[in-house]
């Protein structure tokens, strides 16, 4: 700027300004939320001429480097920043920016919305739910991302605070997939996909190769599905376990399996395939028959040879066996009748047949034995008959009944400890213990599993029972099978002494549950004599125990101090449960009921059968403090039940507050607190996922606890949860009062709210306060409140609220603070003018630019002050239009406008924004300081507006122009624009005086020195010497650019028909003359051409003929002959006559002053 304001103060005018050109012409652009966003602007000249200038800004959030706000050059990039911090998606940030060039000054509106940075869509598009349903329906997988997005908590929808817990609990935990199915579900939005298939058993027959087939599911929707798959058999293949949504076609998935054939046995092969889906859980029955009709006949032969076996079994332990031969005899035959033809049956049968033969007597018993061996049979656990009988024969080889005992039993319990478990060992061994139960005293697996035999197939007396069970009772070591033995037996035998053996080993291994309640109580009930037998009874009492526990039971335990807990809680919950309040026994259990239910309440525990427990136990009077901070969570516990198997946790989210809580599920059982029916319950699995749509059952553990809860609060009004309830009560309503205000504020302090609700609680703090200041003044309390609250965490209105009550309870230097850090650019007129009108007293009217930004915003709303205008004054810079509203408002005011004024004539100057500069010049001109180089830079512009554009000028600047003039001795360093101008004026004048007839005059004779001739001056010729030679010619003007020079072309009429060129000069920057003879009559028709990337174009065109002008000067010979000729036209003679004298006469007086050499 300064630079060319010294070169119009030396009176050089640029010929042609710079063509300026931007990118963008509009800004408009989506911007990332909390970041700051840099972009530039592109200034070019298309001229390749330089543009300069300046760049403002009017939003602060648009800001221009500090310092950078200048440019010049041809290209020119402009840096800026958008500051989009604390601003949440959605918001705009709109203005303009302001070039004030060389060229003008021009506006680039901008209009920057801040985004999410979300991908495919706008997250401020997403006004419902079902707007986002859209978005899954046409693309899931954009969806998806849209989950996992930070920014998603900003979308419109998403600021119902319910929608929010939702989220919360849902996101990051399992499948992206299923989280999105059930954020969709829990919004109501979306129905649960449903999964239908028929599960009806398949049937094949007779398969010679393998059999390919498929199960059919149907959804009736789209969603997130998984669907494993489980064959439990070897003959079913699975090629795929696992399939998702995404293997579905038109809603059916097609589940392919293979039978094969190799692993088919003879006979009926089952089998299932195990579907498993959280929306279907079914199990597809699989049979495969092979060679059903000669399985029919081997299964015949096999029951009839499990027969004989079976029946052959029972002579092993009998000495006498003739009269069972016969039938024997007859099961041998039919086992031979039914198979023959049957290749299985074969040797089995030939081996029969000797067995016979070895009863009778005609075969030795070793010959069967090693017929056997030498067939393979091995004597191991093969489960075949044949091998069984061969542990029979090897036993009968070397044991004899009517030998003692003890060997044979040695022998068999050797057999025993290699594995062999035939029920032909049993026998003999139970045969053996019956002559000799001495080991049974202290029985080991051998003794046990023989007896165990013995219950279920064999028969045996009561003493040996008794004894078996004594001998089992002492067992010390744990022995699952002597327990079911000694069960076993009482069955058979119910006798005390077997029932104390089975109390004693339950208690001996830890048995405990409703499973074993029935052995506990029988052993109480038949009084037997254990220690610990009552204790083990009381934790085991199963929960439908509908009655009073035995009066036996209840003195026992009125006197006994070591119960554990369970059994406490047992024994505690039966008597509040069925005893009568006022009952001797109920009273006697009364003080260690209380201390009981304290000591739960402490550790935190809940169930069903503590929750009547403390429901009996805690009254209002035993609430105090510490117990007021535990007893809460355990009144608002809700029993959960959940069926679905695989759950294993219930989530509790709180919709206020940022944290959660899991609790396990244990037999499908929950105890969770729940505060408010706000409160978002959630089942998870073992993988991770979490569920809304899994159904589960809800009942309060305690019922009527309101005035429990509400002593506790009073007690303890800390207690976050009940804090918080209250908190949400108050937070709704209209307006809130002083207690509630209190309340808000204490529970912002104390618990981590959920950002949201804090949200409405702070508005509802502020509506107190707005309410308040109406009346009276904020309490010291609230405004420290608002000055240590986290600015970060409010929206950007309430941050404004907050700090327009700092301005108005003059807490200047914090509000600025908060207007700084923050951009706060709503802030009312009348607020932020009493905040910065502070801040500039403040800092000694030193410069800022964000204050100066305000004071500006201000006064544009009418609001500002003479401090503000003083301000602005002295530090503004803007448009031309702004610099001139300061200027008037702050002369109108009669502040001090420092140098306001020459900035404004400079800027126009620059610009050539020159509507309003006279006025500013003439407010300038009265200053008591003024710039000369300014000063003459625009007296320069308007005798350039003044020749070249005929612009109006008052007669303050040709005034000007004549005093310069006329005080320089040397006209030719007068600038060519102020000569070119005032003799441009004179010759519009009707009449100069003498003296300006004499500046005139010299002015004209410097000019014609120059070479400056121009169309004017024929009528300066009336009031000064013009030279014959000019006068005597008609003169074309042209101004154009000095940098392509004009092309003319003449014709003459009536003479000429053509055109032709003649040449033009070039007297001034731009302008051009042309001087052309013409007599009367004639008539030169012109036209004038400039070259262009399309050729030669015509820029002008036009006439002139021959004029006549009045001058000072004696007539001319082109001037007598053009009289001569009119004279002639006319036929006056006389008129002709003189002329022609006069021409003579001037010729010879030439002749004689003048010689030619």
């Amino acid at each position: 700027m300064k630079e060319r304001i010294n070169r119009l103060a030396r009176g050089i005018i640029d010929g042609e300004r710079p063509e300026m050109a931007w990118q963008p012409e509009a800004v408009s652009e989506t911007i990332r939320f909390d970041a700051v966003t840099k972009r530039e602007i592109l200034i070019s000249s298309t001229n390749r001429l330089n543009v300069k200038g300046f760049v403002y800004s009017s939003n602060p959030r648009v800001r221009i480097p500090a310092g950078n706000n200048s440019f010049g050059g041809v290209r020119n990039r402009i840096a800026y920043e958008v500051d989009a911090s604390y601003l949440a998606p959605g918001e705009t940030i709109e203005g303009s920016f302001s070039l004030v060039t060389n060229c003008g000054e021009k506006e680039i509106p901008f209009l920057f919305t801040v985004g999410s940075g979300a991908p495919g869509e706008k997250l401020a598009g997403l006004e419902t739910a079902e707007d986002f349903l859209h978005v899954a329906e046409r693309d899931q997988e954009t969806a998806l991302r849209l989950l996992d997005y930070q920014g998603f908590t900003s979308a419109p929808f998403m600021q119902d605070l319910h929608v929010r817990a939702l989220y919360d609990g849902l996101r990051g935990y399992g499948s992206r997939q299923n989280f999105m199915e059930e954020f969709l579900i829990s919004l109501g939005v979306k129905r649960p996909v449903r999964l239908m298939m028929d599960d009806r058993e398949i049937r094949y027959e007779n398969l010679a190769e393998h059999q390919q087939d498929e199960l059919l599911i149907r959804s009736d929707s789209w969603g997130y599905i998984r669907v494993d798959a489980e064959a439990d058999a070897d003959f079913i293949y699975l090629p795929r376990k696992s399939f998702t949504q995404t293997d579905f076609d038109e809603g059916c998935l097609h589940i392919p399996f293979v039978i094969l054939s190799e692993r088919l046995h003879a006979g009926k092969n089952t089998g299932c395939i195990r579907i498993r889906s959280r929306h279907l859980r079914t199990v597809v029955p699989v049979s495969v028959s092979m060679n059903a009709g000669g399985d029919r006949k081997a299964l015949t032969w096999q029951k009839e040879f499990a027969r004989y076996m079976d029946l052959r079994r029972k002579t092993v332990s009998k000495e006498d066996i003739t009269q069972d031969l016969g039938e024997l005899r007859r099961a041998a035959e039919r086992v031979r009748i039914l198979g023959e033809g049957l290749e299985e049956a074969q040797l089995p049968n030939a081996l029969i047949e000797q067995d016979i033969q070895v009863l009778d007597g005609t075969r030795p018993l070793q010959e069967l034995v090693d017929s056997m061996l030498h067939a393979g049979f091995s004597g191991g656990r093969t489960g075949e008959a044949g091998s069984y009988y061969l542990h029979l024969l090897e036993i009968a080889r070397d044991i004899r009944p009517e030998d003692d005992p003890e060997p044979g039993l040695a022998v068999l319990e050797q057999l025993f400890t290699r594995g062999c478990r035939s029920p032909f060992l049993y026998e003999m061994a139970l045969a053996l213990l019956k002559r000799d139960p001495s080991r049974l005293d202290n029985p080991g697996d051998f003794e046990i599993q023989t007896m165990y035999y013995a219950v279920r197939k064999a028969e045996f007396g009561r003493e040996l029972a008794v004894r078996c069970a004594i001998g089992a009772g002492s067992i010390r070591r744990y022995h699952n099978l002597a327990l079911r033995l000694l069960m076993a037996l009482y069955r058979i035998f119910p006798e005390k002494e077997i029932l104390t053996a089975i109390c004693a080993v339950m208690i001996r291994q830890d048995r405990r549950g409703g499973r074993w309640f029935e052995w506990y109580e029988r052993g109480i009930n038949k009084d037997v004599s254990l220690t610990r037998l009552y204790e083990y009874y009381l934790a085991s009492l199963p929960g439908d125990y509908g009655r009073l526990l035995p009066e036996k039971v209840l003195i026992y335990f009125a006197y006994t101090q070591d119960m554990d807990v369970t059994s406490r809680e047992n024994l505690y919950w039966n008597i509040v449960t069925y005893a009568k309040p006022n009952s001797q026994t109920y009273r006697d259990f009364v003080p260690s009921m209380e201390r009981f239910a304290l000591e739960q309440l402490f550790q935190g525990k809940i169930d069903s059968r503590l929750a009547a427990i403390y429901r009996k136990m805690i009254a209002e009077d035993l609430i105090d403090a510490k117990l007021a901070r535990v007893l809460p969570p355990i009144l608002r516990a809700a029993r959960i039940r959940c069926r679905d198997q695989e759950m294993r946790y219930v989530v509790v989210v709180h919709e206020e507050l940022m944290v959660e809580d899991a609790y396990p599920l244990e037999n499908g059982y929950a105890f969770v607190p729940v505060f408010s029916d706000r409160d978002v319950i959630l089942m998870q699995d073992s993988y991770g996922n979490r569920y809304t749509s899994v159904r589960y059952e809800q009942e309060p553990a305690m019922e009527d606890v309101d005035e429990l809860v509400e002593r506790c609060f009073l007690v303890n009004p800390d207690q976050p949860l009940l804090l918080v309830n209250a908190c949400h009560q108050a937070a709704q309503k209209e307006m809130p009062d002083g207690e509630d205000c209190e309340l808000l504020i204490k529970a912002d302090r104390a618990v981590k709210l959920h950002p949201l609700f804090r949200d409405r609680m702070i508005g509802a703090v502020l509506r107190y306060y707005r309410k308040v200041q109406e009346k009276t003044e904020i309490p010291e309390e609230g405004l420290q409140y608002l000055l240590q609250m986290d600015k970060r965490m409010i929206s950007q209105k309430q941050r404004s609220e907050v700090c327009g009550i700092l301005i108005d309870n003059e807490y200047f230097s914090e509000a600025w603070d908060m207007v700084r850090t923050y951009t706060l650019t709503d802030l009312p007129a009348d607020r932020l003018a009493a905040l910065v009108g502070r801040l500039i007293l403040d800092s000694l009217f030193a410069e800022d630019p964000m204050i100066l930004h305000f004071a500006m915003r201000i006064l544009d709303e009418g609001k500002a002050d003479t401090v503000l205008l003083d301000y602005l004054c002295e530090h503004f810079n803007g448009t031309t239009e702004q610099m001139y509203g300061v200027l008037v408002r702050g002369l109108r005011e009669h502040v001090e406008t420092y140098d306001l004024e020459e900035r404004l004539v400079a800027q126009m100057l620059f610009t050539g924004n020159t509507a309003r500069m006279d006025a500013v010049f003439e407010m300038y001109a009265q200053s008591a300081k003024t710039s000369e180089n300014v000063v003459r830079a625009y007296f320069t512009v308007r005798s350039a507006e003044y020749f070249f554009r005929n612009a109006a000028c008052g007669d303050r600047v040709f005034a000007y122009l004549e005093g310069m003039v006329d005080a320089s001795s040397e006209k030719d360093k007068v600038p060519d624009i102020y000569l070119i101008a005032l003799t441009k004026y004179y010759s519009t004048l009707s009449d100069l005086t003498p003296k300006q007839r004499e500046v005139c005059q010299s002015v004209v004779n410097s000019m014609i020195d120059s070479g400056m001739v121009f169309s004017y001056f024929k009528d300066l010729a009336r009031f000064v010497i013009i030279p014959g030679d000019i006068l005597d010619k008609e003169i074309v003007e042209y101004h154009g650019s000095r940098d392509r020079f004009p092309y003319l072309r003449v014709r003459i009429l009536p003479e000429e028909e053509n055109y032709h060129y003649e040449e033009m000069r070039q007297v001034y920057q731009g302008v051009y003359v042309r001087e052309k003879v013409l007599f009367e009559g004639e008539i030169m028709e012109y036209q004038i051409e400039e070259e262009t990337e399309e050729g030669r174009v015509v820029t002008a065109e036009g006439s002139i003929s021959c004029r006549e002008v009045k001058t000072r000067a004696p007539g001319n010979r082109f001037a007598s002959l053009n009289e001569m000729s009119l004279a002639l036209d006319m036929k006056n003679e006389s008129d002709l006559q003189q002329k022609m004298t006069e021409y003579l006469k001037k010729d010879a007086a030439v002749e004689q002053l003048f010689t030619l050499q």
